[in-house]
């Protein structure tokens, strides 16, 4: 089963990734520093500069000066995806002297014996006279085939629309969704193209994935007049789901906003979302009869005497089976946060809530996010604790197993390899996790655990496979 989580990114996972994507661009910030001899002030706080969890360690010697990588290095990455198989893909970035804009990128996919295949800027749309110039909310499915929005050259001219407005100062040189197949890199949909029954069209993509049937799901932003929904697009068909302004049905009032916060789509073809509705919310799962809402603000939870008060727009997850894993906030006597799972055919359960002691430690359980769950019902997650402290645990049928925590260090590394955070993981039927990791240091690495234990699987300055 595979697990990726384009699902848009909690706050949190925005925040780190803008910690850690300043990529190359940090990088030549980092060597003119060093050129400078006269301090500056530190510039004001950007949501593209780095915000650590936990501080960083005094100590020099702890922690060694980040060396420059080279071209033929990692500089960075985007979140890592895995499947059933055991098939990494991941977008990594590194310097490209003499390009504009000082760096490139490619998605760098791994089988689950190693060998590497790429998919690279430049290369060429099967499609459309255009070729890809820029990636990102990468997704793979069981069929080690991709999913993500793409950037395009700007060859081919931009689709002809019936609007008033100027399309192309909404979509630029255009994005579009693309499918990565062994017959080729195809493009499903383009930004400016129109939306089906609307008078609109395409401005934005994004939380893209698909099933190994080629059903691909993605929140797409609609603009003249404005608007968010979800979409599925099947067979060369595209059908709106759910889009802002709609009734949610399932007997409450209200309609639904632009908020969208997706998982990925199942082998059956659902998907699980947040949705925000008025000034609350709920969590909604496409079936094959519909719409179905499984969790509302106001109504009962699984814990007595105590309602939803909140999900902290934060995306669920659904398995090969149905079930779906969220979190959310409840009131009530024993007010507080919790993990909840709602198998396809029985009720909400609480899985954990705030307060419990996490076996082994002294800690006890704040707050939960990231949620997935796999077929086999096994469940990974962020769990917080007081303090900002954070640790990421996968619940099996054996009980709660700790896989690491803030502060601690990675299992055969370097002293300075202390991991300060971790976000937006993805979990395959195998209990194999990855994840995107920062150390105190800033540095940060891709990162697996698996039958072998906790280990990076590339890190920044790390050698890249040959780009062949």
């Amino acid at each position: 089963m595979r697990k990726s989580h384009r699902t848009l990114l909690s706050f949190l996972g925005a925040a780190l990734l803008a910690a850690c994507c300043g990529g190359v661009a940090a990088v030549n910030a980092w060597q003119q520093k060093q050129q400078e001899t006269k301090p500056k002030p530190t510039p004001a706080t950007t949501e593209d500069e780095p915000v650590a969890i936990t501080k960083k360690t005094p100590t020099p010697e702890a922690v060694p000066t980040p060396r420059v990588p080279g071209p033929d290095e990692f500089s960075n990455f985007r979140y890592p995806v895995i499947n059933s198989k055991g098939e990494i893909a991941f977008i990594g970035l590194f310097t490209a002297p003499g390009t504009p804009q000082g760096y490139g990128q490619a998605v760098f996919q791994r089988s689950a014996e190693g060998v590497w295949k790429f998919t690279r800027e430049g290369e060429k749309i099967t499609n459309l006279a255009d070729e890809l110039t820029g990636i990102t909310n990468l997704a793979i499915n069981e069929a080690g085939e991709l999913t993500f929005v793409g950037t395009l050259a700007g060859k081919a001219p931009l689709p002809q629309v019936s609007s008033s407005l100027d399309v192309a100062q909404y979509v630029g040189r255009g994005q579009g969704l693309f499918y990565k197949t062994a017959a080729g890199l195809k493009m499903l949909l383009r930004l400016g193209e129109e939306v089906p029954n609307m008078p609109s069209f395409f401005s934005g993509i994004a939380n893209s994935s698909s099933n190994t049937k080629g059903v691909t799901a993605f929140i797409g932003t609609y603009t003249d007049p404005d608007g968010k929904g979800l979409f599925i697009h099947e067979q060369g068909k595209l059908n709106l789901i759910a889009r802002s302004g709609q009734k949610i049905g399932n007997g409450e009032e209200g309609v639904f906003s632009e908020h969208y916060y997706p998982s990925h789509i199942n082998e059956r073809g659902e998907i699980a979302w947040f949705s925000r509705v008025g000034s609350g919310g709920g969590i909604f799962v496409l079936r094959p009869k519909g719409i179905e809402l499984i969790a509302f603000q106001g109504r009962p939870t699984a814990v007595k005497e105590a309602n939803y008060i909140g999900f902290g727009q934060r995306a669920p997850d659904i398995n090969d089976n149905g079930d779906v894993v969220f979190s959310a906030f409840f009131d009530g006597p024993n007010n507080g946060r919790g993990l909840f799972l709602k198998k396809a055919n029985g009720p909400v359960e609480m899985i954990y809530r705030s307060g419990e002691t996490i076996p082994g430690t002294n800690y006890n359980f704040f707050d939960f996010s990231s949620p997935m769950i796999n077929n086999r019902g096994e469940i990974a997650f962020v769990g917080q604790f007081p303090g900002r402290s954070r640790g990421l645990f996968i619940k099996t049928a054996k009980g709660l197993e700790t896989v690491t925590l803030t502060d601690q260090k990675l299992p055969g590394g370097r002293p300075d390899e202390i991991f300060n955070n971790f976000v937006q993981m993805s979990f395959n039927d195998r209990s194999q996790l990855v994840f995107y990791g920062q150390y105190r240091n800033a540095e940060v690495g891709v990162f697996i655990k698996d039958e072998k234990g906790l280990r990076a699987l590339a890190r920044r300055g790390d050698k890249m496979p040959p780009l062949k």
